[in-house]
């Protein structure tokens, strides 16, 4: 921390000597109208060459979303899965939640368990704003953004009025959580922003054996922001820290004679720093850059617990603690002149990572891994007149473990007289084999787990197609956006059993070898369309959006008769009035999934398939938020979440969904309904205020 510190005052010096008064690159314009997740410097949404999708602050707030799983469950194009372990993940357009990198601020957030990151785990108390960026975003972002990139934005505090903000839930299904935020100008150059969050969830569905379908968790979540605006740019510092304990009730044994149980617990801990630059560099330039160190901790303790003796102790090798830093370094330089039809990007890419763990390594369990990656980036924009844009972009990687793949791209926008936009683009996208996936090491009577050392990358070939539309007349806006896209992943990392062969080893024909380990051998295809449509006035905020995933099936490539994709239907849709006299705002939001069908081995003799269908369900939300005081300074917000108490998807012709599901028949969907309040109390701290 004290090196990031002594930089951030240095840069700071350095930085503001070199200041200069005129740019051809935009600086600052509202946090309302402009993204910057895949940007050569922020731009409006509807002038960005990439479809940019923005979850602002106020549709956060309207959804009465605390996480970015709360968020995230309203929109189309987005699957969110939950599991009793791992919490929640999700998928992109069909494409699984490990190929989509998540960021906040443009840092990668670590720390992913079975390849998804919990979205749970994600609070969005210090978030301005949620972009999203479809299709494979790896020119820019490296692996992990073959399906796309999610970028949080946090507050900034530069030229913010100065205040506190206190904030507290109650939730009816026993979740609690508090949060305080203090935004402090220091000067015209000076900002501070320092935030908290704690939550407290109880646990929902416990059964006559004590095990629970939600777990109960608490989470702790600290952060602060120090920036200094340097006229042409902005430097910030930043720091993060979070914690999270979930508590795992084990089944109780022998109920009638000394009944015992055994109990998990499973603690997480993120600490994150970040130092970032974005600003003008010399009359044309523009410079982002980030160095950043993320450290990551996840240990599993598993309790005897003795009810007649009330005792808890430690079960002898069911421990397992595993650890992950991850240190970058980036820099994007952009260079663009108004005059000039020709635009370019160039950048470099550097991250070291390192992990520890009980499972995790060659020759020797605890053992340090490690795994280094350089890359260089670069892009050309030509725009020969305003109605049209043409981007060709490449990316180069070294990797001491893997041979990284060279990444192109081609993005195309028109811009026709009359307003409608037309985008297409070409990507290839890849994801890096993680460090388990290349040094697991889990062997025991029930276990025979390892991982692959000479595994390589995922990659994928994206393509898209968009058309949109925006209108505006008499103080209400509306629009439309439409696409098709078509995402081929070869070599798709799976875990396969596997035989010893003179040359190596080699997945398994006969699959009775009960040993098992990573290889790259799948392929996966996800294909379909997504529209949305809006329309915005003073009073009313309508959207609805639909889309439409098809999910490759691959034992259609040895049964014929099977189809070779099977779709799935997602709709969504949101009703906002405002009655402003009174300062009542009413959200009523609306989703529903398809059932999903899927194929799988049978293990049934004589039969090559089996048809496994999850049903689909609908939920709706409902909050009502209500300002109060001259200045609007206190908010209520009460709402009701999942109206129709929609707990569980039924499946029919496989087990409901691997070691963590509720058992045969079923996934979890939700705990229920619930009902919430929600009070914020914002003080001014300007004098006077």
């Amino acid at each position: 921390m004290a090196f990031f510190v002594a930089s951030f005052f240095w840069a700071s010096s350095f930085l503001q000597a070199q200041g200069t008064d005129t740019d051809s690159i935009a600086l600052s314009l509202s946090t309302e109208e402009v993204v910057v997740t895949a940007q050569y410097s922020p731009v409006k949404a509807a002038a960005s060459l990439h479809e940019v999708r923005v979850l602002n602050r106020a549709l956060i707030e309207a959804r009465g979303a605390n996480s970015l799983e709360q968020l995230l469950q309203q929109e189309t194009g987005v699957r969110i899965g939950q599991d009793r372990v791992l919490g929640s993940r999700l998928s992109l357009l069909g494409t699984d939640g490990q190929q989509v990198r998540i960021l906040i601020d443009g840092v990668p957030v670590l720390g992913r368990q079975d390849g998804h990151i919990d979205l749970g785990q994600i609070n969005l108390q210090q978030i301005a704003r949620v972009e999203i960026v479809e299709g494979p975003m790896s020119v820019v972002y490296g692996t992990d953004a073959i399906g796309g990139v999610i970028n949080l934005i946090t507050k900034k505090a530069v030229g913010a009025t100065p205040s506190l903000e206190l904030q507290a839930l109650a939730e009816s299904r026993a979740e609690r959580n508090a949060s305080v935020s203090l935004l402090a100008p220091l000067g015209s150059k000076w900002g501070l922003r320092l935030g908290g969050n704690w939550g407290h969830f109880t646990g929902v569905g416990q059964d006559s054996l004590r095990a629970m379908l939600w777990n109960p968790k608490e989470q702790l979540q600290l952060d602060g922001v120090l920036h200094r605006s340097l006229g042409h740019g902005r430097l910030a510092l930043q720091s993060r820290y979070f914690a999270e304990v979930v508590a795992s009730p084990g089944n109780l044994r022998r109920p009638q004679f000394r009944p015992y149980a055994f109990d998990d617990r499973f603690f997480t801990r993120r600490i994150d720093q970040a130092l970032n630059f974005e600003g003008r560099v010399g009359a044309n330039g523009y410079l982002k850059a980030t160095a950043a160190l993320n450290h990551f901790l996840r240990e599993k303790n598993t309790f005897r617990l003795d009810m007649e003796a009330d005792t808890t102790s430690l079960v002898e090798g069911m421990q397992d603690t595993s650890s992950l830093v991850g240190a970058m370094a980036r820099a994007a330089y952009s260079w663009a002149k108004k005059e000039v039809p020709l635009q370019f990007q160039v950048g470099i890419d550097a991250r070291y990572d390192e992990g520890v763990g009980a499972r995790l390594g060659q020759d020797t369990v605890n053992a340090p891994i490690d795994m280094a990656d350089v890359a260089g980036f670069a892009s050309v924009r030509f725009r020969p007149s305003r109605f049209l844009q043409l981007e060709l972009g490449g990316r180069y990687a070294w990797n001491d473990r893997y041979q990284a793949p060279v990444v192109p791209s081609l993005q195309l926008k028109i811009e026709t007289p009359s307003g409608w936009q037309w985008r297409a683009g070409y990507g290839r996208g890849f994801r890096s084999p993680g460090l388990k996936e290349l040094f697991f090491n889990f062997i025991d009577i029930n276990h025979f787990i390892i991982g692959n050392p000479k595994l390589g990358a995922e990659i994928s070939d994206n393509v898209q197609i968009g058309l949109s539309r925006n209108w505006e007349k008499k103080g209400a806006r509306w629009g439309i956006n439409a696409k098709l896209f078509y995402n081929y992943i070869q070599d798709k990392i799976g875990l396969f059993e596997f035989v010893e062969l003179p040359e190596g080893i080699a997945p398994a024909v006969d699959t009775s070898t009960l040993r098992f380990t990573y290889f790259n051998q799948a392929k996966y295809i996800a294909q379909g369309s997504r529209m949305e449509a809006f329309l915005k006035t003073s009073a009313w905020d309508i959207r609805g959006s639909a889309a439409v995933v098809g999910y490759y099936q691959p034992l259609s490539e040895e049964a014929p008769d099977l189809p070779k994709f099977t779709y799935a239907l997602e709709l969504s849709g949101q009703v906002a009035y405002s009655i402003q006299p009174i300062g009542l705002n009413i959200a009523l939001m609306g989703r529903y999934n398809d059932r999903h069908v899927s194929y799988f081995p049978s293990p049934t003799a004589g039969e090559l398939a089996g048809q496994r269908i999850q049903d689909g369900f609908f939920m709706a939300d409902l909050t009502l938020r209500k300002a109060l005081g001259k200045e609007k300074q206190l908010s209520l917000t009460a709402g009701a979440r999942n109206l129709l108490d929609v707990r569980q998807a039924n499946v029919t012709g496989a087990d409901g969904g691997g070691a963590h599901s509720v058992g045969a028949g079923a996934v979890v969907v939700s705990p229920g309904r619930s009902f919430f309040l929600q009070a914020a109390w914002r003080l001014s701290l300007k004098k006077g205020g």
